[in-house]
């Protein structure tokens, strides 16, 4: 539970930590001072930074329990699934050739793939990318890389040249149309799912999201989430702007390829009721109800794995965990998310 509080110009967040309440000051590299001078000693490059961070190769987990989904990525589903987001990724947005794209991830080294087959594919991930001299695209080991936190900071800290605009983004989350991208110098706080800010902020999110005691990540049913974070760097960045961060991204109406019938993301909220409201990017876990949309998404314009047959996936995710953690076929939603027990 974190709760803000304003003590004169100051901001403070009350954070639990060991079982108890701290308050938790902005680091110095958010302070008012600290980003008004980075922003005036900023230059213009015309360039951007796209950091995609996270778990890649993640695939479907068609709603596993937490304990299990870590256990079914790699499989080869995911390699065709992570190749048709990275096709859509650079579609909508890397837009510009003036963008340069770091990677951040812990790969699939460590999971049910041998190393071999594990560096070949990340080798893979990095060519579907871009691969430059400022790609940063080291493996995060899978012990630092327990919570999104691990690649979210390892990502950050690679980021050492100056940009005009910072975009980050997940491996699993999939947009629909090609983002105004960079939008105007907007911050934009999409969940906790993607940012985009201006390049001299760029000290005072890294800071944020790199410190531990206390770290703003807190764990949920699926992880760690950073909305807490977003309260830190939502407060930093109104108080040298004067206004709050946005919520969502803007795009280009016309590079929409293709519309929802009812434009419904995952938490069940509409999004938009124009013609021309940009449709809302989401995270893609099942080739089946909400997911069926980008399934065929993925598939028809990007080249992405057959939606048809559900009996596919699930046959390969437990043949994955036969072979490697057949415990886990023991459990009652294991057994309903394969088709192994009716309702």
């Amino acid at each position: 539970l974190l709760m803000g509080v304003r003590l004169g110009a100051c901001f403070f967040l009350l954070a639990r930590a060991g079982g108890h309440f701290v308050r938790a000051p902005l680091p110095e590299a958010c302070s008012v001072e600290a980003l008004r001078r980075s922003n005036a000693t900023s230059s213009t490059t015309g360039r951007t930074a796209l950091l995609v961070r996270g778990e890649s190769f993640r695939g479907v987990h068609l709603g596993m329990p937490r304990e299990v989904k870590r256990q079914v990525v790699c499989l080869n589903s995911s390699y065709a699934i992570q190749r048709a987001v990275a096709r859509c990724h650079r579609r909508c947005l890397v837009a510009r050739p003036e963008t340069d794209v770091y990677l951040s991830t812990q790969g699939c080294v460590g999971s049910l793939l041998d190393d071999g087959t594990a560096f070949r594919w990340h080798s893979d991930l990095t060519e579907w990318y871009g691969a430059s001299s400022k790609n940063e695209a080291d493996l995060v080991s899978r012990r630092d890389a327990t919570t999104q936190q691990g690649t979210l900071r390892r990502g950050l800290e690679g980021i050492a040249a100056r940009y005009d605009y910072v975009l980050v983004w997940r491996f699993d989350l999939v947009p629909t149309a090609t983002l105004r991208f960079p939008p105007a110098g907007d911050f934009v706080f999409f969940r906790d799912h993607a940012w985009g800010f201006p390049g001299w902020f760029l000290p005072c999110f890294r800071a944020i999201h790199a410190r531990t005691d206390p770290s703003c990540f807190e764990a949920d049913a699926d992880g760690h989430n950073a909305y807490r974070c977003n309260e830190y760097a939502a407060a930093a960045a109104k108080a040298v702007t004067g206004y709050a961060p946005k919520r969502d991204f803007d795009c280009d109406p016309a590079s929409i390829l293709r519309r929802e019938p009812r434009v419904v993301d995952f938490d069940r909220r509409t999004h938009g009721s124009g013609k021309d409201d940009c449709p809302r990017a989401n995270v893609y876990r099942s080739p089946t109800h909400a997911g069926r949309f980008l399934c065929e998404y993925l598939r028809d314009f990007f080249g992405g794995p057959p939606c048809d047959d559900l009996g596919l996936y699930q046959a390969e995710i437990r043949d994955a965990l036969q072979r490697h953690h057949p415990a886990a076929l023991q459990d009652r939603t294991v057994k309903l998310r394969l088709g192994l027990l009716s309702l």
